[in-house]
């Protein structure tokens, strides 16, 4: 059985308007490394489990300091942050009903 290979960054081609294949331009090691670390936080069950901690420590410490240690603030700014939580999650949830409505449609 024949093995296929999938083709590196370097060997990917990109279609210009004209139809004309041209090379991708290369990224630099910086680039990679960012990528990759992006990719790593995006798509392993650590990574977002590492990302959901970060964010459960940094933001109720980040409403700390915006309130100037004053409960009512604390109570309005995270409330607010729940509430932008709340409508993305929805929207978000929405839009892929929608998206897999239509699939099923076609």
């Amino acid at each position: 059985m024949a093995e296929t290979r999938r083709k590196s960054a370097s060997e990917k081609k990109c279609r210009s308007r004209y139809g004309r294949a041209k090379p991708t331009p290369e990224k630099s090691p910086d680039q990679r490394a960012f990528s990759s670390l992006f990719s790593f936080f995006r798509e392993k069950a650590l990574g977002r489990s590492l990302l959901c901690l970060f964010l459960l420590l940094v933001l109720p410490a980040l409403n700390l300091l915006l309130s100037w240690n004053q409960l009512d603030r604390f109570l309005l700014f995270c409330g607010l942050e729940l509430l932008a939580l709340l409508i993305i999650a929805w929207s978000l949830f929405l839009y892929r009903r929608h998206q897999n409505s239509g699939r099923k449609n076609e």
